[in-house]
Parts: structure tokens; sequence; C-alpha cells
């Protein structure tokens, strides 16, 4: 199956004709690395889901990712549980965005699939990423601060900082 980056790559043209046929354009992204190459992803992407397009497997997982950069957080979950299996490099920054957002199921599923997911892979890319890493903890922080201090169990609320420890590197000892 050929890499997402090489997708991308191909799509280069289709991608954008795609997006702005189907959904409102993205007004934010956020930026990342993934194997030394900036990637920018939406934030968000609001619209319909539309009917998946006639095309290869590994280019629904290009839309598969991109659906879960959607506005409803069911439609957000829905592709999650179809990219998170996949060891792509390229998949991990979908799936890392989704512990910086409020929806605690979403970030359950992630969590009960840690030993599932190629934690190197994810090691790297925090790696690369430093200061996207802060942020999305920073977001993990207020959300929970926000919307969960209170109302969930503490180990509950919690599991989008236990998958970002999950994925730090560890510390050398001095």
């Amino acid at each position: 199956m050929p890499e997402i980056k090489e997708l991308l790559e191909d799509h280069k043209v289709m991608l954008p004709r795609f997006l702005s046929r189907n959904f409102d354009m993205p007004k934010k992204t956020f930026d990342v690395i993934v194997q030394g190459e900036n990637l920018s992803i939406p934030s968000r992407l609001y619209g319909d889901v539309p009917p998946p397009p006639n095309c290869s497997d590994a280019q629904k997982l290009v839309w598969s990712c991109l659906y879960s950069r959607m506005s409803d957080g069911f439609v957000r979950e829905k592709f999650l549980k179809e990219v998170l299996h996949i060891n792509s490099p390229y998949v991990v920054p979908f799936v890392i965005q989704l512990c910086g957002e409020y929806v605690i199921e979403i970030i359950s599923i992630i969590h009960s699939n840690l030993s599932k997911l190629n934690r190197e892979m994810y090691i790297e890319f925090f790696n690369d990423n430093p200061e996207f890493i802060h942020l999305t903890r920073q977001r993990a922080t207020s959300y929970w601060n926000c919307y969960f201090q209170y109302e969930k169990p503490l180990n509950e609320s919690r599991l989008a900082f236990e998958v970002l420890s999950y994925f730090e590197a560890p510390k050398p000892k001095n």
C-alpha cells in the first residue's frame, strides 16, 4: 500500500479541489513535521461527509485522516477507528491532535489501543514536534480543567495525559 505521503503528493491538485467542493475551506491549520517534511493539516473541517469517492484503499485512508478533522465528534470518532491501526507516520499527527480535544470517548479509544500503536514511530513524532506536543498538552489541561475536573472520575478524565506521557521519549538517567 502506498504511503500517505505519496498519495498526498499525487493528489496535490485533487485534494484542494475535493476539499473546496465538499467542505467549507479550513481557516486554521496546524503544522507538524513528519519524517523531516512540513505538513499543514486542517484544524477542523466543516460540512457534510460526502459518500466515499471511488478510490483505492490507500486513497480512502487519506480521506479518513481528513475526516478525523470534521466538526462533528461522532464523525471524528468513526474515522479515528479507521486510521488508528494504520502503521504510518503520516497518521500520527491526526491521532495525537485528537488528544488535545475535549471528546473523552475519542481519547478513550486511543488510550485503549496504546499497546497496538508503534511507540517508536510516535516517539519520533514527539521528538520532531515539541511545540505541537506542548500545545496539545496545554489544550488537554485546559479541557480537563474546564469540563472534567469535577464531572468525571480522575482516572477517566486524565486519559489524554496518559496517552501523551506514554509517547514521550524516556528521559536519560543522570
